[in-house]
């Protein structure tokens, strides 16, 4: 069985080569507290009871774009494939569990994508149930 390889989104880029670091304090600084204002947008979000608009919602807060993610899982937020979106989402939830130990501005940030993540799963596995 081929194995999935699941895109961790996170809102900063590719870390640049050391000789043309050029970030000051400042620039971490505020990137430390943009991360904090959207790790309490994750902890705000609600769920819906819809799997689609709940991952919908958390890509608008953590600022992804969804086209990205490789197939089959792409498509699957396109088109609104919920086994799909449940698959790669407790795959990224198995990624962050799995993460090594990050600063704790990024651990937070993790911690609260996941939590919100296994909200919207369970609500989603509970619908399944009733049906």
């Amino acid at each position: 069985m081929e194995s999935l390889r699941i895109h961790m989104p996170r809102e900063h880029g590719p870390r640049p080569d050391e000789s043309e670091n050029t970030s000051t304090e400042s620039d971490h600084s505020g990137r430390v507290e943009k991360r904090r204002e959207k790790t309490r947008a994750v902890e705000g979000l609600q769920t819906s009871g819809s799997l689609v608009d709940d991952a919908n919602a958390l890509f608008a807060v953590m600022e992804f774009d969804p086209s990205g993610i490789q197939e089959p899982y792409g498509d699957a937020f396109k088109t609104g494939n919920e086994p799909l979106i449940a698959e790669y989402f407790k795959a990224l939830n198995t990624a962050i569990q799995n993460a090594p130990p990050l600063r704790e501005d990024l651990q937070a940030y993790d911690q609260a994508r996941k939590a919100f993540i296994t909200k919207m799963l369970l609500e989603y596995e509970e619908r399944l149930a009733l049906q």
